[in-house]
Parts: C-alpha cells; sequence; structure tokens
C-alpha cells in the first residue's frame, strides 16, 4: 500500500510540472509552451550544410482530464511544415501508478511548391512515474499515426522516454524515436537531452543530441526553453 501511494504521489507530482509531453493532463487553467530548434548533418555526406528545423509545442488545461494542444514545425531544407491542434483525454480513471491517454489532432502539413493538405492524427500514450536511487524519474511511450488526407497516405511514429530528477530544478532526459514514413526508410534515433531551470521562475533550457542507430544517417544539436504557467 505504500508503494503504491508512492507511486500515485509521484506521478501527479511530475504532472504538475514541465516535462515531456506525455499522458497526465494539464491542470485546468494551467499551460505549457517549448520553443526549439534542431541542426541536424548527414553522416552519409560530410561537408554538407547543416539543416535546421524549428518547432513550437504547447498543452493547456480545459478540466475535466482534457488537455488541449498544439504542435507546429517547419524544416528549412524543404519548406516541410506541419501545425495541427490537439485534444487528449485520460483512460485510466486516475487511479494507480499507470496512466494512459488517448488523443486526436487535426491541422495542415505542406512544403514549398505543394498544396497544404488536411492532417488526422491520432495518439496513445502510456506513462508511469517511478522512485530511484538518483531521484525521482518517470516512462513514456507516445504513438501516432499520421494520416494525409489528399494522399492517402499514412505514416507511423512511436517514443519511448526515460525521464529523470536527480536535483531541485534539473532534469535528465533519454529518448528513443522510431517513425516510418511513406517513400523512406523506417528510422530509429536517440535523442538525449539535459533540462536547467533558469533563474527561480518556471523558465527552462534544454540542451539535446540525436543520432541515428538506423534507417537515418543524422546527427545533430537540439536547444529549446520550456516555459510553465
Amino acid at each position: 500500500m505504500r508503494a503504491y501511494a508512492a507511486a500515485l504521489i509521484l506521478a501527479l507530482a511530475l504532472s504538475a510540472g514541465p516535462a515531456q509531453p506525455g499522458p497526465w493532463p494539464r491542470e485546468a487553467g494551467t499551460g505549457f509552451l517549448s520553443l526549439s530548434h534542431s541542426l541536424s548533418e548527414d553522416r552519409a555526406r560530410p561537408g554538407r550544410p547543416a539543416s535546421g528545423y524549428s518547432a513550437v509545442y504547447g498543452e493547456y488545461g480545459l478540466g475535466a482530464g482534457l488537455t488541449l494542444g498544439l504542435d507546429a514545425g517547419r524544416g528549412e531544407a524543404y519548406g516541410d511544415w506541419s501545425a495541427l491542434l490537439f485534444l487528449r483525454r485520460p483512460l485510466d480513471g486516475g487511479q494507480g501508478p499507470h496512466r494512459v491517454a488517448a488523443e486526436m489532432g487535426l491541422g495542415r502539413t505542406g512544403a514549398d511548391g505543394t498544396d497544404p493538405q488536411a492532417l488526422l492524427r491520432p495518439g496513445l500514450s502510456w506513462g508511469r512515474g517511478m522512485a530511484t536511487a538518483w531521484g525521482p524519474g518517470w516512462a513514456t511511450l507516445e504513438s501516432y499515426a499520421e494520416y494525409r488526407l489528399e494522399d492517402e497516405e499514412a505514416a507511423l511514429k512511436a517514443d519511448l522516454t526515460l525521464g529523470l530528477k536527480p536535483g531541485p530544478g534539473r532534469m535528465l532526459i533519454l529518448q528513443l524515436q522510431a517513425g516510418d514514413y511513406p517513400g523512406a526508410r523506417p528510422y530509429l534515433r536517440l535523442a538525449p537531452s539535459y533540462v536547467h531551470r533558469l533563474g527561480r521562475g518556471e523558465t527552462f533550457l534544454e540542451i539535446g543530441l540525436k543520432a541515428g542507430l538506423a534507417g537515418d544517417e543524422t546527427q545533430g544539436l537540439k536547444l529549446g526553453l520550456w516555459r510553465s504557467f
């Protein structure tokens, strides 16, 4: 009983602070915003200029367990972009150490020289808080299917994330990213990052790396700012 209560309290605590998107609902009237920019280079083509990708992600708690979100980004190399709004709701009833949520996103996607098209993105996520010898931690598994309605094509994506809070205002995150997009090889990518609180407020700096493990020859650096409100 004591372990069960500790896990539940930890999961609730993690949901209140800035963290990677996952199944924990935002408290009503609170939000989270992240801005990031990534630079990547192709290991198979040394000497070529690095390509950039800018992204914005936001969440806002509507109450009754519902979370409204924004997920948008644009790449520099091909001018590819996407922007969608999503709504997430819990499926776990708020009981026990496990958290499960479903979401549905709707938006648009496109690239330079092409007509934008509608994008539908259902998703399912799982998460669990945990206690470790180095501080509180968490694990999440997020999966999505992106349907481009005009092309009638679908892309699959899944991210496994392990996080750790070794001290106040510090987080260590390790993410394994997998995806299968039309016209491209399925990929597996490793993305570790470090997050540090700036000052005494709720603004955090994220510094991350990424490297392709299979089906992806890129490596790169990511910088981001997180803000809870």
